[in-house]
């Protein structure tokens, strides 16, 4: 089981452009992950933390799209900058 843990890991680092999905619990992930290298572990983290950014950006890009739930907001901001209405925080 571990082997089979090690490798959907493996398939999930940055290294390759397939993602392979073994249908594992969570648990057997967790698993795996504590048989990880420092360095594997060290890929995984950043690979978590790459997928985790893009997914903010892209929230970020679709509140603030033309139709986005926030885009209100930022055109008051706008306005409100451009008639002065803005203060330096101290």
């Amino acid at each position: 089981m571990l082997s089979r843990s090690r490798s959907f890991l493996r398939a999930l680092l940055p290294r390759s452009e397939s993602i392979i999905f073994l249908n594992m619990s969570l648990a057997e992930i967790k698993t795996a992950v504590d048989q990880l290298s420092p360095k594997e572990l060290a890929e995984l983290a950043a690979f978590i933390r790459e997928r985790d950014s893009a997914a903010w950006d892209r929230e970020i890009d679709e509140d603030f799209s033309e139709t986005g739930r926030l885009r209100r907001v930022l055109d008051e901001v706008r306005d409100d900058a451009r008639a002065g209405r803005l203060e330096e925080l101290p």
